[in-house]
This record gives C-alpha cells, structure tokens and sequence, in this order.
C-alpha cells in the first residue's frame, strides 16, 4: 500500500510539475509582450512589456521542488519506495512531454491564428507549453539519470559480527 501511495505521488507531483511549468511560461510569454492573464487565460490588463521576473522566479522554485522530491526527500526512503518514486516521476514527465509536443504539433493548444485570436484558454495549453519547455525536457533527464544512479548502485551489507571480529585481531 505504502508503494502505490509513493506511486500516485510521483505521478501526481510531475503531473503538477509539467502543468504547472506551462501556465507560468503562457503568463511569462504574455507579460514579455504587455499582456497580463489571468488563469483562464483572458487579457485582463496591458502593462508595459518587458521581462517575466516572477514567472521565471517560479518556473526555477517548481524545478527545485521537483529536484528536492527526487533527490533529498526521495533518499530517505527504502529502495524499492525511492526506485519506484523516481520511476514513476521520469515516466510521467516524459509522457506528459510526448503529448505536450503532440498537440503543439497538432496546434490542439492554439487557435489556427494565435497572433490575431490568442491563446486558447485551459490546460491542454499548459500541457502544450509545459511539454515544449527546455526546463521540463531538462528534468526528464535529470531524474532518470537520479534513477540510473540509485540502479547501479549496490545496496552495502554490513559484515558479518564474525568477519569483523577476526579483522580486529
């Protein structure tokens, strides 16, 4: 039962992750160009363009957190529970990447004229921009090469009490 909780985790926390990396990169495209939206992706006022400070801010605070699950909070745990977590993080942003990148392709997340009608609002847009992020194809990598580590890795047995006291003599 405790493998399946970290399970639904891992999908959970990277399914948060792509999602959440695609709003704040529709919010840091808007606000390069003057639009400020809002989370159903309407206009709802006109600044000044210039950069996407906190989007960006939040896009870096999300890919620590994810690192932080994988690496940190992930290691503390048995192996089985700390193998199937981070397997299960790798497989969902990948995944999650694979159909962000096919309904970019597919213009599925667009309207047929993005300039003249704008962003279609809703998350299959953030899935779009989340799965076409260099951040998110970065993480991918990042927490299967975590994955292929702890894999290699031989768990260490302590000696037996005997081999240790002959050692000592």
């Amino acid at each position: 039962m405790r493998n399946v909780a970290w399970l639904i985790a891992g999908i959970a926390s990277s399914a948060v992750f792509v999602l959440g990396v695609g709003r704040l990169v529709v919010q840091a495209s808007g606000l390069e160009v003057g639009a400020v939206l809002d989370l159903s992706g309407e206009l709802v006022a006109v600044t000044p363009p210039g950069p996407a400070f906190l989007p960006l801010l939040g896009i870096a605070v999300m890919s620590g957190l994810i690192l932080a699950l994988v690496t940190v909070i992930a290691a503390t745990r048995p192996r089985q529970v700390r193998q199937l977590f981070r397997a299960s993080c790798a497989a969902t942003i990948l995944v999650l990447v694979v159909v962000g990148l096919v309904l970019l392709a597919t213009g599925s997340g667009y309207t047929t004229s993005q300039l003249q009608q704008g962003i279609v609002p809703g998350w299959n847009t953030w899935l779009a921009e989340g799965g076409s992020s260099s951040v998110v194809h970065l993480m991918v990598f990042v927490v299967s090469g975590v994955l292929w580590v702890d894999w290699r890795r031989q768990p260490v047995e302590a000696p037996h009490p005997a081999e240790v006291h002959a050692a000592l003599e």
